[in-house]
């Protein structure tokens, strides 16, 4: 049993999440409403370690966070769309996190542009080159 569900996205070394809640008696997934709440240290750190278990750079996750503070996977989609240019917002303020040097880092900025594709798209060109995006 859980209240919410998380949607999680990640490109390369960008995080992002927000809350998926529960309409009237419905399903969290598909009913758009949204809360743009923050998402944990722990929360990252486990998504993180999803990411580095199944080798994906490009994901959407849906996680269940149950009452005593479990994750759950729900889903992992490689395909996901993004009608907002942000996937996250901290305070009202647009953003990602990054982690660096084992410090989760916000970043302010739209970075989910173009559903997201912008995105995906130089961190595709950054495995070529060896940057961090």
């Amino acid at each position: 049993p859980c209240d919410h569900e998380w949607r999680c996205v990640v490109v390369g070394d960008s995080y992002f999440g927000h809350k998926k809640l529960r309409t009237r008696g419905e399903m969290m997934s598909g009913t758009s409403a949204v809360s743009w709440d923050v998402p944990s240290e722990k929360l990252l750190d486990f998504v993180k370690d999803v990411m580095q278990k199944t080798g994906f750079y490009s994901q959407a996750v849906d996680v269940f966070e149950s009452k005593d503070g479990e994750f759950y996977i729900n889903e992992l989609q490689a395909f996901w769309g993004s009608k907002n240019p942000h996937q996250m917002l901290r305070n009202g303020i647009p953003g990602r996190y990054v982690k660096i040097n084992d410090k989760w880092i916000f970043e302010e900025g739209e970075f989910n542009t173009n559903n997201s594709y912008d995105l995906r798209l130089k961190h595709a060109l950054s495995l070529f080159h060896g940057n961090r995006l």
